[in-house]
């Protein structure tokens, strides 16, 4: 979809100007033809938001564009992710604000597994914690229901 322009609409939204305040994911074009990965993007968006905890985004809405793709508006987060934190760094954290995020990360997904119960898939590899954003059919917890 590339970069927001003013007066562009989203469903029931027209963009005015770039405040900041909220961030729009939309499924790439390629992605949204596949059925089964745009149902999952659906499904992972609304899940967010069966968590509330500060280490965890939160989702004010969920739907389709026009065109039938996925999208979702979500609290904007400013700052750096870690993956660029780790390449800020060389690599490598601080032994101290590694065990920070360590423990952050730890209390947003045991908020996770306990309340929502959305991270129990059958492969082992969509588990994984990633440092930096994946595609939709990457992402660690993807509701099955």
């Amino acid at each position: 979809m590339g970069e927001l322009q003013a007066n562009q609409r989203i469903r029931k939204y027209r963009i005015v100007r770039t405040l900041g305040r909220a961030s729009i994911k939309v499924l790439a074009d390629d992605l949204a033809a596949n059925p089964e990965i745009a149902r999952r993007f659906i499904a992972e968006a609304r899940a967010v938001n069966l968590v509330r905890h500060p280490g965890i985004v939160d989702i004010y809405e969920v739907d389709r564009l026009d065109s039938g793709v996925p999208y979702f508006i979500m609290e904007f987060l400013d700052g750096v992710s870690l993956f660029e934190r780790l390449r800020q760094m060389g690599g490598r954290l601080e032994v101290r604000e590694a065990m920070h995020l360590g423990r952050e990360i730890a209390l947003a997904m045991a908020m996770v597994h306990e309340k929502a119960k959305i991270c129990h898939t059958r492969s082992p590899k969509q588990r994984e914690i990633k440092p930096h954003p994946t595609s939709p059919a990457q992402t660690p917890c993807t509701a099955r229901r």
